[in-house]
């Protein structure tokens, strides 16, 4: 059966809790993000809006609206301007760029152009304007993008880092706990291991080899009583068996003794 290490536990809980706070950050990190590019956009609507009234101006002020598509020109280089429409005061559309289909409608921006002359200022037309969200997904994409590779790059660093000094501190002195037991197991000989930290690790280990220290000075004096008893008990044996064997010899040499004793008469001492 797969025994899993303390330090795959601790990853094992590592790996999760960090991966769990990590995509809530990049969570709200995208929610920034999308946020303030979404106002900037804003503000830019408007901005370009405003300038485009500016140029378009003069042209249709003057009814020289030949001249809006080059002064148009700079401005829809811009890749977050999707549509373009310029209309004079009839309603008539004088230049047109893109198209306000895809546009979103919090992205549309309307100004009335205005133009001073000699008689004051008065309207001379409208602009319309659209700008698109799609270099901003794709900023965000690259932002998030970069974050993610960011925290990957920092998950693995914590994990080397974790298992650096894992291996230089808890685990060095685990390895040597097991394979203190393991010989221990093994041989029935006990070897000292390492404890070279005041935590509570280190506490642990040296109470072990202290226990193991008692238990084997208790195993030998057992050992050394269970000798001399066995050596007291082979003499006692052989002086019994030696006391047994003398009263042994006595017996037989008295039975003997009473056995001739006992004999019958012989026909000669009849006759006599």
């Amino acid at each position: 059966m797969f025994k899993r290490s303390v330090l795959t536990q601790f990853l094992l809980l590592l790996i999760p809790v960090y991966g769990l706070l990590f995509f809530g950050f990049n969570a709200f990190f995208k929610n920034q993000i999308e946020t303030n590019f979404n106002e900037t956009l804003f503000h830019k609507a408007f901005s370009i809006t405003n300038t485009v009234a500016l140029l378009a101006a003069a042209p249709l002020g003057r009814q020289q609206v030949e001249t809006i598509p080059v002064l148009m020109s700079t401005l829809v280089a811009d890749r977050d301007i999707e549509a373009i429409r310029i209309e004079n005061l009839a309603g008539d559309t004088v230049y047109s760029y893109g198209n306000f289909d895809s546009v979103s409608g919090d992205l549309i921006c309307k100004e009335v152009v205005s133009y001073a002359n000699h008689s004051g200022i008065h309207a001379v037309g409208t602009v319309t304007l659209g700008l698109t969200r799609d270099r901003m997904w794709r900023l965000v994409d690259d932002a998030v993008s970069i974050v993610i590779l960011g925290g990957l790059a920092l998950l693995c660093s914590l994990i080397f880092v974790v298992i650096v000094a894992y291996r230089l501190t808890a685990g060095r002195q685990l390895s040597g706990l097991v394979a203190s037991i393991r010989s221990f197991q093994e041989t029935g000989i006990h070897e000292d291991a390492p404890a070279s930290s005041d935590d509570q690790l280190g506490e642990v280990i040296r109470t072990y080899n202290a226990m193991q220290t008692d238990a084997t000075e208790q195993r030998n004096e057992m050992e050394r009583y269970s000798r001399r008893l066995s050596e007291s008990i082979d003499i006692r044996t052989k002086a019994y068996s030696e006391e047994i064997d003398r009263h042994k010899k006595t017996a037989d040499k008295l039975i003997h003794f009473l056995n001739s004793n006992d004999r019958s008469p012989t026909e000669d001492d009849t006759n006599n």
